[in-house]
């Protein structure tokens, strides 16, 4: 089934999409590809601790406040590329961005989340909210990254002008 995806090196997809080199059907693999990744990424753990109940309605806020955040960031992401599409050819925006979504997602996730990650959870460990406001940050540099990646892709595909 995933002998068709290019797993990482989103700049090749970009020229095959260029070229009109994918079908519908590699189309639909990379659609199930990027859901995947994005599903794999939505939790709702809740852990009971002391620590989480002494912090409870800073934790709500935070939720909040980052999900309003990261929906604006979409919103905003989700125009912003359909627009430079639209500065060159303006064709196939739902098949370009379906497929380019999945190894621009992995090659930020391995090249940026992971390795940010990691360093920022062994400075925060011991701090539940500090934890969370951290999070919230490389969430939203993530997303922020995700749509420049992106948006240099479609720019790139649509003929508007090269990958950066």
């Amino acid at each position: 089934m995933f002998k068709d995806i290019i797993f990482f090196r989103y700049r090749i997809l970009a020229e095959q999409l260029k070229n009109d080199e994918v079908n519908e059907i590699v189309a639909v693999k990379y659609m199930i590809c990027s859901a995947a990744l994005a599903g794999s990424a939505i939790s709702v753990p809740i852990e009971i601790t002391p620590a989480f109940l002494k912090y409870a309605k800073i934790e709500f806020f935070l939720s909040i406040f980052d999900f309003i955040i990261a929906a604006i960031i979409n919103i905003i992401g989700i125009w912003y590329l359909y627009h430079a599409n639209n500065q060159g050819d303006g064709k196939d925006f739902f098949k370009r961005i379906i497929c380019i979504t999945f190894p621009v997602s992995l090659y930020i996730l391995i090249v940026y989340g992971l390795p940010i990650y990691f360093i920022l959870a062994l400075l925060t460990d011991s701090y539940p909210v500090l934890d969370r406001i951290t999070v919230m940050v490389l969430m939203i540099f993530i997303q922020i990254l995700y749509y420049r990646k992106n948006y240099s892709c479609l720019l790139f595909i649509s003929d508007a002008q090269g990958i950066k």
